[in-house]
């Protein structure tokens, strides 16, 4: 199965994520483009 080289994930909604967090996560998900909502 192949996956495509970068994905986006929206976290929108009830997430809350301070600067630190959302750094965390992107450093989790490095191919991963990550919009927070």
């Amino acid at each position: 199965m192949e996956t495509p080289k970068s994905k986006r994930m929206y976290l929108q909604g009830s997430f809350s994520f301070s600067e630190k967090e959302k750094e965390r996560i992107q450093e989790l998900l490095p191919k991963c483009k990550i919009y927070f909502g």
